[in-house]
């Protein structure tokens, strides 16, 4: 098992980052606006878990610096930390596909397309938008539920724009309407 090894946040200089994705605050002293002198021990900060949109977790860490709050993907910190970026690629890839494994050697620099196309990402981002989709006739009786409104757009000759729209506000679609599960 390697050493944890701590570097300095660029641009929040009383933070650091470790090559395992841990954060802490360094010791610090500071002065208050009564002149008096206090000397701030560091220590490890929480990290949350947080799902975006698609169902993809990820690694947060919520500090306060210099009078504002500021919420950072841990993965992007180790990966400018300890990761040379000579391309200038702009995403972050986690070689085992587990999001909230944020250790160095986990991560790798990429373009979109590499990590759209890396292992089983657009399996798992097709299933997570995949949502069920009740049908109703114009009467507003029930006929059936639906795997995806892909799946709904083919089988009742209906766009799927309509059918979208259908499901937001409520409206007719070809003489019918549509719920999302």
């Amino acid at each position: 098992m390697k050493e944890e090894i701590w570097k300095t946040i660029e641009d929040f200089d009383w933070f650091e980052v470790s090559n395992y994705g841990r954060v802490r605050s360094k010791d610090r002293i500071y002065i208050n606006s009564k002149n008096k002198t206090y000397h701030k021990k560091g220590q490890i900060l929480k990290l949350c878990k947080q799902t975006d949109k698609y169902g993809y977790s990820q690694i947060m860490v919520h500090f306060w610096y210099k009078g504002k709050e500021h919420r950072l993907l841990v993965h992007r910190l180790v990966a400018k930390a300890f990761i040379p970026n000579p391309n200038n690629f702009n995403q972050i890839n986690h070689k085992d596909e587990d999001s909230t494994n944020n250790y160095f050697e986990n991560l790798e620099w990429c373009d979109c397309f590499y990590n759209i196309h890396y292992g089983k990402t657009i399996e798992r981002r097709s299933k997570s938008k995949c949502r069920k989709i009740d049908v109703f006739d114009k009467n507003h009786n029930f006929i059936e539920t639906i795997n995806s409104a892909i799946e709904a757009s083919k089988k009742y000759n209906v766009s799927r724009g309509y059918i979208s729209t259908s499901c937001k506000n409520g409206t007719i679609a070809k003489e019918y309407y549509f719920k999302k599960h």
